[in-house]
C-alpha cells in the first residue's frame, strides 16, 4: 500500500513538473515569435510536442513540411527558386515576425502583383473582342458615316496564325465597311493588340523563359498579336490606295474646270466662283472621311508596331503623304503650275505607294 501511494505520488510530482515546463516552454515560444526568434520557435516546437503530443501536433508536421523551405530562405533570404506562393504565406504564418522574410513577402507581393494584372490584360482583351463584335453587327442611327468602300474581301487568310482573326476575317469578309466600323476595327483591334501585349510583358516578369513554356493553346494570343500587325498594315494599303484614288479624282475635277475654255480666259474668276469652293469642299471631305481613316490606322499601326521598324515609320511617312494627297486638292504653289505639281506629286505617291505595297 504505501508502495503504491508513492508511485501515485511520483506520478502526481511528475505530471506537476511537466505542466510547468509546458507553460514555460509555451511562453517561450510565444516570445519567440513575437521576437521573430525562427531557429528558437523550430527547437521549441520540438520540446512542446514531448509535453503535449496531441496539443502540437499539428504544430509540428507544419514545422517539418515547412523545413526544408525555412533552412533555404535562412541561408539565403533571397533564393525564392521552387518556391510556390501558398507555400511561402504558410511560411509567413507560422514566422510572422521573422525580418529576413520581408524581402520573400516584397517579392510573394510583386508576383501578385503581376499575376493580377495577367488577369485584367485578359479581360481587358475580352471586352475589346466583345465590343468590336457589337460594333460591327449594327451601327448607332445616331452616328453619321461613310461609305468607305473597304471590305475584308480578297484577305489572304493563310498569313494568319490565330484562331480569333481568321474566325473574324471569316465572319465579315463580305461586309461593306462604313467610316464608324472601319474605326471600331482600327482601334479595337489595337486595344486587343495592347492586352496582349501587356500579358506577354507580365508573363516575362514572371520567368523570363515563361513564354517558352507554353503550349500551343496557350500561346494563342501571341498568335492574335501576329495577326493584328498583319490585319492594320493590309487595311492601311487598301486604304492608302484609295485615298490616291479619293484624291486623284478630285484633281481631276479641278483640272477640268481650270482647263475648260472660260478657265483659260477668265482664270481669276473661275478659281474665286467654282475651283476654290470646290477645292475647299474637297479638302474637308478628305479629312473627315478617307484622310481621317489612314491618318487613324497609320496612328494604331505605330501603337502596335512593337519591335518593327517598318512599321515603326508609317505614322511618320502618312504624315508626309497626307500633304501630298491635300497638294492634289489645294494649289501648294498658286494656279500658274497647279497642273505641273499636280503630276509631280503623282508620281512621287506612286513610288511611295508602291514601296509600302512591297512592305
Amino acid at each position: 500500500m504505501k508502495k503504491l501511494l508513492a508511485v501515485m505520488l511520483s506520478l502526481i510530482v511528475l505530471s506537476g513538473c511537466d505542466t510547468i515546463n509546458l507553460s514555460m516552454t509555451e511562453d517561450s515560444y510565444q516570445q519567440a515569435i513575437e521576437s521573430g526568434e525562427l531557429q528558437q520557435q523550430i527547437h521549441l516546437i520540438d520540446e512542446l510536442y514531448q509535453y503535449a503530443p496531441e496539443k502540437y501536433q499539428l504544430a509540428l508536421d507544419e514545422k517539418e513540411y515547412l523545413l526544408p523551405l525555412l533552412e533555404q530562405l535562412i541561408a539565403n533570404p533571397r533564393n525564392f527558386s521552387g518556391l510556390s506562393e501558398s507555400d511561402l504565406e504558410r511560411a509567413f504564418a507560422f514566422a510572422p515576425n521573422y525580418e529576413p522574410f520581408s524581402l520573400a513577402k516584397k517579392y510573394l507581393s510583386k508576383q501578385q502583383a503581376i499575376k493580377a494584372k495577367i488577369r485584367e490584360s485578359e479581360a481587358a482583351a475580352l471586352t475589346a473582342k466583345k465590343h468590336l463584335q457589337e460594333k460591327l453587327i449594327q451601327t448607332p442611327k445616331h452616328i453619321e458615316t461613310y461609305n468607305t468602300g473597304m471590305s475584308f474581301r480578297g484577305f489572304e487568310r493563310y498569313f494568319l496564325a490565330s484562331i480569333y482573326t481568321r474566325k473574324f476575317i471569316d465572319t465579315f469578309e463580305d461586309k461593306q465597311l462604313n467610316g464608324y466600323q472601319l474605326a471600331a476595327i482600327t482601334k479595337g483591334l489595337a486595344d486587343i493588340f495592347v492586352a496582349n501585349q501587356v500579358k506577354e510583358k507580365s508573363l516575362l516578369e514572371l520567368d523570363l523563359k515563361a513564354l517558352d513554356k507554353l503550349n500551343e493553346n496557350d500561346r494563342e494570343f501571341i498568335k492574335e498579336n501576329g495577326d493584328i500587325q498583319r490585319v492594320l498594315m493590309w487595311l492601311y494599303k487598301k486604304q492608302l490606295v484609295l485615298s490616291y484614288k479619293s484624291a486623284e479624282k478630285s484633281n481631276d475635277y479641278l483640272q477640268s474646270l481650270l482647263n475648260s475654255k472660260y478657265g483659260r480666259e477668265r482664270l481669276d474668276d473661275v478659281w474665286l466662283r467654282l475651283v476654290e469652293p470646290a477645292a475647299k469642299k474637297s479638302v474637308m471631305q478628305a479629312k473627315e472621311t478617307y484622310l481621317s481613316a489612314l491618318d487613324l490606322i497609320a496612328a494604331k499601326i505605330d501603337k502596335t508596331a512593337g519591335d518593327k521598324p517598318k512599321l515603326k515609320k508609317i505614322y511618320s511617312e502618312t504624315l508626309a503623304l497626307d500633304k501630298k494627297l491635300l497638294s492634289l486638292m489645294w494649289p501648294p504653289n498658286g494656279l500658274d503650275n497647279f497642273k505641273e505639281s499636280s503630276k509631280q506629286a503623282m508620281r512621287e505617291l506612286k513610288v511611295a505607294i508602291n514601296e509600302i505595297q512591297q512592305r
